[in-house]
C-alpha cells in the first residue's frame, strides 16, 4: 500500500509461526542476530517471528523466513521504485504493471505450459469456507468494513489450483488476510483452526497477539528503536530469552562484540588476517588470544561447511574438499558418500556405490592403487 509519507508493500503468501531465524550470511560471513553494521548505519535483527534489516536514512525490510516480505523506504523515494515494490507514485492501482528494467522466468501461462484451469467444481470447491471462502466468512467479520477479502480470496484460489488445495498453502494465504486486518488494527481475530495451528520450538508459547520487539541477549532487552506491533508467532516462555533465534535460559546468553552477537561458547576470529582466535565465555565476556595463521595457511571465508541440499534440508561438515553429502536419515549431521580429489594430473573419485573400487582418470582401479612421485 502506498501512504504519504512512506511506501509500504507486502509481498503475500507469509505465515508467522517460528521463532527467528538463528543466524545470516553478512558478506560470506555467519552472524548470529542482532548484527550491528557500520556503526550502527544497518541493523539486523530478530522482529516478532521474522527477521528486520533497517537503515539509518529510513529503509527496512522483513522476512517471516516462509513467504512474506514486506518493504517500507521514507518518501524521498517517490516516483523511483519497481518491481514487486510498485512504482511509489501514491496510485496503487498500477503497481503491478511489468517493467522494462525487470526480468522474468516464464512459468504456467506460455502457450506449451497453460495454467491449471480454476473454474466450475474446482472453483467452487475452493471458495467455499473450508478453503479460502473462510476469508468471507463471519470469521472475519470485524475485517470486512475496512480491508477487502476479495483480492485475497481471488490470490488465495490461484494459489489452491496451483498446488491442488496445499492445506499450508491456504493458511498461508489466509495468514496474509489475517496480517492484513492486523495492520488494519483489527487484533483479536481468532481465526486458527485445529488445520492451522502452530507449532512452537522449546521453550517458548504461541501468541496470536505478541510483543513484536522480543527481548534478546544482546543487552537483556528489546532492540533499540523497535515499535511494539501486534505479531502473531511463537514467544520464549517466561525465564527464556532470544539467543541467536532460540530461546534459552537468561544465564546462557551469549557475547556480543564489535557490533556482532556470539552463542555461549562460540570461538571466532577477528581482523582481516586473523588475528586473535575468541571464545565466548562465562558470564558474557569475550576472551581473545593472539593468534598467527601456520605455514600454507590463509585467514578466508572458505566454503564447505554448510550445505543446502536440493530437497531443501541444511547439513554441517568441515573440509575443503569436493563431497556430496547424504543426511541417513539425519536433519543435523550429514554424512560422506562421495569424494572428489583433485592433486596433479590426477582425478581421483571415491564413492560408496564403487564398492572395493575407485575412479581414477574415470577408470576404475582396485582400492589399492598407488601413486609414485617423483621430485627432480
Amino acid at each position: 500500500r502506498e501512504e504519504g509519507t512512506s511506501t509500504h508493500t507486502d509481498v503475500p503468501y507469509g505465515s508467522s509461526n517460528t521463532l527467528p531465524r538463528v543466524c545470516l550470511q553478512v558478506n560470506g560471513t555467519d552472524y548470529c542476530l542482532p548484527v550491528v553494521l557500520e556503526s550502527g548505519r544497518i541493523r539486523v535483527e530478530s522482529f516478532g517471528p521474522g527477521t528486520l534489516i533497517k537503515s539509518d536514512f529510513g529503509f527496512s525490510a522483513t522476512y517471516d523466513h516462509g513467504y512474506c516480505v514486506s518493504v517500507s523506504v521514507p518518501s524521498s523515494y517517490m516516483g523511483q521504485t519497481c518491481g514487486l515494490c510498485g512504482n511509489y507514485n501514491r496510485n496503487a492501482n498500477d503497481d503491478l504493471v511489468p517493467d522494462p528494467r525487470a526480468s522474468c522466468s516464464v512459468g504456467c501461462g506460455a502457450s506449451d505450459n497453460p495454467c491449471p484451469d480454476c473454474k466450475g467444481a474446482k472453483s467452487e470447491i475452493f471458495s467455499n469456507q473450508n478453503y479460502c471462502g473462510i476469508m468471507s466468512s463471519p470469521v472475519f467479520t470485524k475485517c470486512h468494513p475496512v480491508v477487502s477479502f476479495s483480492p485475497y480470496i481471488k490470490d488465495c484460489l490461484f494459489d489452491l489450483c496451483q498446488s491442488n488445495g496445499e492445506s499450508s498453502i491456504l493458511c498461508t494465504n489466509v495468514a496474509t488476510y489475517a496480517a492484513a486486518c492486523k495492520d488494519a488494527g483489527i487484533t483479536d481475530i481468532q481465526w486458527r483452526r485445529e488445520d492451522f495451528s502452530v507449532t512452537c520450538p522449546n521453550n517458548s508459547h504461541y501468541e496470536l497477539c505478541g510483543n513484536g520487539c522480543p527481548s534478546t541477549c544482546d543487552g537483556l532487552a528489546p532492540p533499540p528503536d523497535c515499535v511494539p506491533s501486534c505479531t502473531e508467532g511463537c514467544y520464549c516462555n517466561n525465564g527464556f530469552i532470544l539467543s541467536g533465534g532460540k530461546c534459552v535460559p537468561i544465564a546462557e546468553c551469549g557475547c556480543s562484540y564489535n557490533g556482532a552477537y556470539y552463542k555461549a561458547g562460540q570461538e571466532f576470529y577477528t581482523g582481516t588476517q586473523c588475528q586473535e582466535r575468541c571464545t565466548c565465555g562465562q558470564n558474557n565476556a569475550v576472551r581473545c588470544q593472539k593468534h598467527n595463521c601456520g605455514p600454507h595457511e590463509e585467514c578466508a571465508v572458505a566454503d564447505g561447511q554448510h550445505f543446502n541440499t536440493f530437497d531443501g534440508h541444511k547439513f554441517n561438515i568441515h573440509g575443503t574438499c569436493h563431497y556430496v553429502n547424504d543426511n541417513r536419515g539425519s536433519k543435523v549431521v550429514s554424512y560422506v558418500t562421495s569424494v572428489q580429489v583433485k592433486i596433479c594430473d590426477f582425478d581421483i573419485v571415491i564413492d560408496r556405490k564403487f564398492k572395493d573400487k575407485i575412479l581414477v582418470n574415470k577408470i576404475f582401479n582396485s582400492s589399492h592403487f598407488f601413486v609414485r612421485f617423483y621430485v627432480k
